[in-house]
């Protein structure tokens, strides 16, 4: 089974060219509570392959760091451990190459931040991990 976190475009399109999918995400589950974070390992805990697709840019900058870079960290943390022959894939953006720049939106900066940040954290966890 393909668990996709997340109810984006993307993970619908991903959804409609892979086999044996799942869904999730809002108003199920609210990625920048851990407590939903944690339910969500409970009600499914050993896919496959884990694919976060999920990300908030329009939230205070506390949600967007929690959603997009803290969220997704925890869930590749803790799948990891659960998974023997599993695979987390984990969505960043392009903003992730270009966090900032003179005047960002504060809620941009956020949003690019965090994925920059998410981006770092797969380099450094492979590296981990080898």
């Amino acid at each position: 089974m393909i668990l996709i976190t997340g109810r984006s475009t993307l993970a619908r399109e991903l959804a409609k060219n892979l086999n044996d999918c799942i869904i999730v995400g809002k108003p199920d589950f609210d990625f920048s509570l851990k407590a939903d974070c944690d339910r969500l390992i409970d009600n499914y805990p050993t896919p496959n392959v884990v694919i976060n697709t999920f990300a908030s840019i329009d939230t205070d900058e506390w949600d967007s760091l929690t959603t997009n870079y803290t969220a997704p960290v925890y869930l590749t943390y803790k799948y990891y451990n659960k998974l023997h022959q599993g695979h987390i894939i984990n969505i960043s953006s392009t903003s992730a190459w270009w966090s900032s720049f003179p005047d960002i939106d504060s809620k941009r900066f956020f949003y690019n931040i965090s994925k920059y940040n998410l981006s770092e954290f797969g380099r450094q966890f492979n590296r981990k991990i080898v």
